[in-house]
């Protein structure tokens, strides 16, 4: 004699393999994974008529090539340029106290016209930008500064030009 399943069993069966079916399929290509990359530290650029093309050492090795207008690039990642400029100061002045934690005097030797004095932290956050008539001597308040090292510079439009480094320590 045979033993007939009813309904309810057959439905409990059925659903337990449609659980099981869905997990593994889920779980099978939608998986998380690591790739090993490299953050480069050099690199170099090349221009030539007008086509500026940049890259760095370390790219990510699962790349794909692209092609257009015959050139051939491997897309990647591109580290900001970082360089290091020496500016000669033409204008005579100085900064005192340095360091600082309250305020910090900006003087110079002569009275100049139209400056434009900048305070920028090391962030890249420009914190003053002011433009003089005439400047001698001139006193900011950075009592609310934050620790750190800020650049100061003066400009006129005779492309005169001092910079020099703050350090805030309170």
């Amino acid at each position: 004699m045979k033993k007939q399943l009813n309904l309810n069993d057959y439905m409990h069966k059925c659903s337990i393999f449609l659980v099981f079916f869905l997990l593994f399929f889920f779980s099978t290509g939608n998986a998380q994974s690591l790739k090993r990359q490299v953050i480069g530290s050099s690199g170099s650029s090349v221009s030539e008529n007008g086509t500026t093309v940049q890259q760095t050492t370390g790219q990510a090795y699962g790349t794909t090539s692209n092609y257009g207008n015959s050139i051939r690039y491997n897309p990647g990642f591109q580290q900001p340029i970082f360089r290091i400029e020496t500016i000669k100061s033409t204008i005579n002045a100085t900064v005192f106290p340095n360091p600082t934690s309250k305020q910090v005097t900006i003087e110079t030797d002569k009275v100049l016209q139209n400056v434009v004095i900048q305070v920028i932290e090391m962030g890249g956050k420009l914190v003053i930008n002011e433009k003089m008539n005439e400047f001698k001597s001139y006193t900011i308040n950075c009592s609310d500064w934050a620790n750190g090292i800020y650049m100061i510079t003066l400009s006129d439009p005779k492309d005169e030009l001092y910079s020099s480094k703050l350090i805030i320590a309170k």
